[in-house]
């Protein structure tokens, strides 16, 4: 499954990768998250002309979140394998990798990829472990494991999880989205898997959350306004206080190295709105001891 807006030249290459797979029974699903000059996806169909391609094009903006469950609703797979537009496979044994993860364990529910963030031909993981676990453990990065998130850039859930206990949020458009899916995985007794068999180099380009959705000029509201939203919906208040506390400074100086101070306050001020209707699903011991073995967010 691929979502993408305005990024043609490089979804070119990210559908390169998945058409080189040795795992041949799958099909590709792109979304056209409405492009704002051309039909994105369907030109990819047309110049891979390739049978396994379904297209689809958006009206209006879904966002990330939204697009993603427009993408799991279209696919017939069991296995959805989730790549950003502006990465790629590293080497043809993604797909195996994949299958082969979900059918050594019927309790995963979702695969987390070994991603590589590549900016100015700099190369940084973006794995879903802390730096300061990482520089404790390397062979972390290495190590198949359970652990308590996924990195969005790349990964895989099982549909039947989906179809049994939803998808994202669909408002919330970008931002942590993951996380609020993963909290329902641990939280309904499954478990999330790390495979760094699967990697994927991340070219991360410039957002178009803000111009898609036309409501915020940066990602900054969302990540706000949505750690709000999985603090209030998820946490047990003697870490929501301190989750949201620390957050919130932290973006906060972020607001102000990056001169985007009205966002920061937007996203302080969306939450009770936001919120109305939530009920909490405060995470169980199960769930909370979970997250305590493997890296989980608890406290920020």
């Amino acid at each position: 499954m691929v979502l993408t807006r305005n990024r043609l030249d490089v979804l070119r290459t990210c559908v390169m990768s998945i058409l080189g797979q040795r795992f041949q029974d799958m099909e590709l699903v792109v979304l056209d998250d409405a492009s704002d000059m051309d039909d994105t996806a369907a030109t990819i169909a047309r110049e891979f002309a390739d049978s396994r391609i379904r297209a689809f094009r958006a009206k209006v903006p879904f966002g990330v979140a939204g697009g993603r469950n427009f993408l799991m609703e279209q696919s017939r797979g069991e296995i959805l394998v989730s790549i950003d537009d502006d990465a790629v496979f590293v080497g043809d044994h993604a797909l195996d990798e994949a299958w082969s993860a979900f059918e050594r364990c019927t309790e995963t529910a979702a695969v987390a990829f070994r991603v590589t963030n590549v900016v100015h031909g700099v190369r940084r993981l973006n794995v879903p472990f802390s730096r300061r676990a990482l520089s404790r453990q390397p062979v972390l990065a290495v190590r198949p494991s359970r652990v308590a998130y996924y990195v969005g850039a790349g990964h895989a859930v099982r549909k039947r999880f989906i179809q049994a206990h939803g998808g994202y949020r669909g408002d919330m458009i970008f931002g942590a989205e993951e996380l609020d899916l993963a909290y329902r995985i641990i939280q309904n007794g499954y478990c999330i898997t790390y495979e760094p068999a699967i990697e994927v180099d991340h070219f991360p380009m410039p957002s178009v959350v803000g111009e898609a959705c036309k409501r915020q000029s940066t990602e900054l509201f969302y990540y706000m306004r949505n750690r709000a939203y999985l603090a209030y919906r998820y946490l047990p208040w003697r870490y929501a206080i301190p989750y949201l506390g620390i957050w919130t400074l932290r973006y906060a100086l972020d607001s102000l190295r990056n001169n985007n101070l009205s966002d920061f306050i937007w996203g302080v001020v969306a939450p009770p709105r936001f919120l109305r209707g939530v009920e909490r699903e405060v995470l169980d011991r199960a769930a909370l001891t979970y997250l305590m073995k493997h890296g989980g967010r608890l406290w920020y």
